[in-house]
């Protein structure tokens, strides 16, 4: 996997889900938690008395997508009525950058109503399975 060397900021950005529907009003995209599982290999030949490990399982770990809340917006109540499902989601970088595609679980999509600030909802997607960044 080849990635561009260029620094970004967010604008521009977009996360698409099923193949059909971009998600209106993201503020944040986040990617967290990927990790590859340890297993213990250690036996009765580690006579220095250290633990030895090979690569196991990899986790993909999550994506959160935080935006501005619009009651009633299709994008955003779509994706909530997904809840408890799989989608496929396709994260659209700026700049030409390149774009990331995945699997994932929607486990949780929440709301803020604040009284200071514009109202807010976050998305969680447990990624399933790898993902996979292509160039544009």
């Amino acid at each position: 996997m080849s990635f561009s060397t260029a620094s970004f900021v967010g604008l521009g950005q977009q996360i698409e889900y099923n193949g059909t529907t971009t998600l209106a009003h993201i503020t944040d995209i986040t990617y967290s938690g990927s990790k590859v599982d340890a297993a213990d290999t250690t036996d009765t030949s580690a006579t220095d008395g250290y633990r030895t490990f090979i690569p196991a399982l990899q986790d993909a770990g999550d994506c959160a997508v935080k935006g501005i809340w619009y009651p009633g917006e299709t994008t955003q109540e779509g994706l909530f009525a997904l809840k408890g499902t799989t989608a496929t989601f396709l994260h659209t970088l700026p700049n030409s950058l390149g774009t990331l595609s995945f699997t994932g679980l929607i486990v949780s999509y929440d709301h803020t109503a604040p009284l200071d600030k514009a109202g807010e909802y976050t998305v969680k997607v447990k990624i399933s399975g790898p993902t996979t960044y292509a160039t544009s």
